[in-house]
């Protein structure tokens, strides 16, 4: 069974270097899941990368200076924070606390 998680926030978007004047743009995005991986320890790790890619997947924009896709990596970590908040898993909190003190972001 598929469970959807629905986050609304105002993110704002760097377009190009520094210079560039900011933009802010809405990012409206709806996350799915299984909730049935969320009972053993490799599930919740499968559920964390999932809801990552999709929060990067929402927070992607196409840069015309790289020549290709860029990802407002703060709105990506707000999104995932608004998901594992809704979620509300105590493994799914552990596992997202242990990422990001893996990276320091």
């Amino acid at each position: 069974m598929k469970k959807y998680v629905s986050s609304l926030l105002f993110a704002l978007a760097f377009f190009g270097s520094m210079g560039h004047a900011q933009e802010y743009r809405t990012v409206d995005a709806t996350f799915t899941f299984d909730a049935a991986k969320l009972s053993s320890e490799a599930g919740v790790k499968d559920v964390m990368l999932d809801l990552k890619r999709q929060s990067e997947r929402a927070c992607r924009t196409v840069s015309m200076v790289s020549v290709g896709y860029s990802i407002d990596q703060d709105c990506a970590k707000d999104l995932l924070d608004q998901a594992v908040s809704k979620i509300n898993d105590e493994s799914l909190r552990a596992e997202y606390a242990a990422l990001y003190l893996a990276t320091g972001r």
